[in-house]
């Protein structure tokens, strides 16, 4: 009985640690936005997913995850700035054979993420690029238009209910 039940626990345990890897894995994109474009929370939060694992008994393999990371760096970065340039360097010191881990990485370009942030301050100007504040504005919008209509929808109709009132009343007339 102890044997079932242990060999239950393991494939529930290697069940839902192949369900939050191929999670991390697929929703890293979505996971950045979630964080506002701003590296330091995301990565956080992808160490939260990675600690989660390995209390699972899974280890976070850094040849699949590095080049996620990276895919991520590279679709949310602004062409042209500071970061993308610094976070290519990284890339390719890495395609070159650099050891690096997946903390490694993260820490190396959370450093950079960190100066491009203090310089793009230092000029004025709003470190959190464009296209992402963009997105998530358009996010909110298109959620309260959704409680919006969904709010209207549920009050009375546009007449102010006398239209089910004459359906009531022309039923009526017919008995």
């Amino acid at each position: 009985m102890v044997k079932v039940i242990t060999m239950a626990a393991q494939v529930a345990t290697r069940s839902t640690a192949t369900l939050l890897m191929s999670q991390l894995m697929a929703g890293m994109p979505h996971l950045y936005e979630e964080c506002g474009g701003n590296i330091i929370k995301f990565h956080e939060s992808v160490q939260s997913k990675m600690h989660t694992l390995v209390s699972y008994g899974s280890k976070v393999d850094d040849k699949a995850l590095i080049p996620a990371l990276m895919m991520v760096y590279k679709k949310t970065s602004k062409e042209g700035n500071k970061f993308t340039h610094n976070v290519e360097i990284i890339k390719a010191k890495y395609n070159e054979g650099q050891d690096y881990t997946n903390y490694t990485i993260m820490d190396e370009v959370e450093v950079k993420y960190k100066e491009w942030v203090k310089e793009t301050k230092a000029e004025g100007k709003e470190p959190v690029q464009g296209k992402d504040k963009i997105i998530a504005l358009q996010t909110q919008l298109e959620t309260m238009n959704k409680t919006l209509q969904k709010a209207l929808s549920q009050s009375t109709p546009a007449d102010g209910g006398k239209e089910k009132d004459q359906k009531k009343s022309n039923k009526s007339k017919e008995w």
